[in-house]
């Protein structure tokens, strides 16, 4: 039975996610200013000076790109990258 490699499957999502939220920027250029009213959003709300390990790595998994893809196009992707990664071995 084939293995199913978790961190080449997270790395295909993620290069998937992103390819395909590049072809919407491209399509859309009101993403981009989504995306600055989210991060401006963020930016008010850090406190200065904090510099808490937890809450750096909760922005670093929030992008100001999300809800850039519909639900659908994000399941689709991850099925893709899935099915990809099976049988890879390192």
């Amino acid at each position: 039975m084939a293995r199913l490699d978790g961190h080449r499957t997270a790395e295909l999502r993620s290069l998937a996610d992103h390819r395909l939220v590049a072809q919407k920027l491209r399509d859309d250029p009101e993403l981009i200013a989504r995306a600055r009213a989210k991060l401006d959003a963020v930016l008010a709300d850090a406190a200065p000076g904090s510099g808490a390990a937890q809450e750096a790595r909760d922005h670093r998994q929030a992008s100001p790109f999300a809800g850039a893809l519909s639900a659908r196009e994000r399941w689709q992707l991850w099925r893709d990258a899935a099915t990809a990664s099976i049988g890879t071995e390192r």
